[in-house]
């Protein structure tokens, strides 16, 4: 999903990534709470299937997020919006960079878009930000590219 989430990054991801996590960190807590209660002899069957299935859908939601993007043929459209908050997160894997900016869709105060460094540094609130933005084949609209005007 992150992979996914690299290549066609889309506004309303938060729901795909928890489910992800949710997905990956719920086989393992059945297996730690059968290891607790001394019957993982017993729940082997049940604990490999859920890992099983988890896996499967993991990758079937992964696949609909690629998809999304990779399938969307629709004109992609340009839409200016404002700075609101820039902010560089440091961490073991690297620096990620986020930006706030006011939303251009109903219903909506802000929306995060993630940059690469050369982005971040280019943008400031005097200046306009565009984001090209494509319908998403799924309904789920995603981002292609973030500019300093």
């Amino acid at each position: 999903m992150l992979i996914a989430n690299f290549y066609y990054p889309m506004l309303d991801r938060n729901p795909f990534l928890v489910a992800g996590v949710g997905l990956f960190l719920l086989p393992a807590l059945f297996h730690v709470i059968s290891g607790i209660r001394k019957r993982l002899a017993l729940d082997f069957d049940r604990i490999r299937s859920g890992y099983l299935y988890c896996g499967a859908v993991s990758i079937f939601v992964a696949l609909l997020m690629v998809g999304n993007g990779a399938f969307d043929h629709s004109a992609d459209v340009v839409v200016r919006t404002a700075l609101v908050h820039k902010q560089a997160v440091h961490g073991k894997s690297g620096t990620s960079y986020m930006l706030r900016v006011r939303s251009w869709r109903a219903g909506r105060a802000t929306e995060d878009l993630g940059v690469n460094a050369r982005t971040y540094e280019s943008v400031s609130r005097e200046k306009g930000i565009l984001v090209r933005m494509h319908p998403g084949r799924c309904g789920w609209p995603w981002y292609s590219g973030v500019f300093s005007e």
